[in-house]
């Protein structure tokens, strides 16, 4: 969790571009050193197709930017910010922490988090419901990706899905230690607003009660 350049490039949400208005389907731009590198270079390789995704039958999400494409081990002309502000989907392929900063990165700027494989951990995940904010692929299904994000989803879940994201990124972001107490007054507490605290509190609240058999806490 941290603060970020991406998050003062879009802290406005009104600069956060609408899924309806993103011309890439799903991006990956992250080096294929470390833990998951396998994953990492399934998910960048070709696949029959190419960028021509009118094969893929039943497909669910079309948008007014149509055709759209993937870019996959590239910026493309982007830099890393104008990219997942243009993304529908940014691939989360495990990494060498629990989960990656690019995740916050991704969530900031409106892009729904794509979870490869079952072994990331996902922040806050006793008090968020991640499946209303994310996608979850098994590795084996890597070489399927665009085929699942097309017929899965469609333009209206994945508005839903953004607006729910737009509601809970400032929770993923801490201020710096060396930020005034105003800044830290905006950053903890304006922008996240009284309900992130509310459930946080109810959470608390629960996990603090005597045990009760309806009351369980895990992953």
């Amino acid at each position: 969790m941290r603060v970020h350049s991406t998050r003062y490039c879009i802290r406005d949400i009104s600069k956060v571009r609408p899924v309806r208005n993103r011309s890439v389907l799903v991006s990956f731009s992250g080096s294929l050193w470390g833990t998951g590198i396998l994953d990492r270079m399934k998910l960048i390789c070709s696949r029959p197709g190419g960028e021509n995704f009118n094969h893929i039958p039943n497909r669910r999400l079309f948008t007014s930017l149509d055709p759209l494409r993937t870019l996959l081990g590239s910026n493309g002309n982007y830099s890393y910010k104008e990219l997942i502000n243009d993304t529908i989907f940014c691939a989360q392929p495990a990494g060498t922490t629990g989960w990656a900063t690019r995740l916050i990165d991704t969530m900031y700027s409106g892009c729904i988090p794509v979870f490869i494989g079952e072994s990331a951990l996902r922040p806050f995940h006793d008090i968020i419901d991640w499946s209303n904010i994310s996608v979850r692929i098994s590795a084996g299904d890597i070489n399927r990706i665009e085929e699942i994000l097309f017929t899965r989803y469609s333009l209206e879940d994945l508005e839903k899905m953004q607006a729910k994201i737009m509601l809970v990124r400032d929770a993923l972001l801490y201020p710096l230690d060396d930020i005034s107490p105003g800044k830290i007054q905006e950053q903890m507490i304006d922008r996240r607003g009284p309900l992130w605290f509310a459930l946080q509190s109810t959470r608390m609240r629960m996990l603090t009660k005597w045990p009760m058999d309806d009351v369980y806490d895990g992953p």
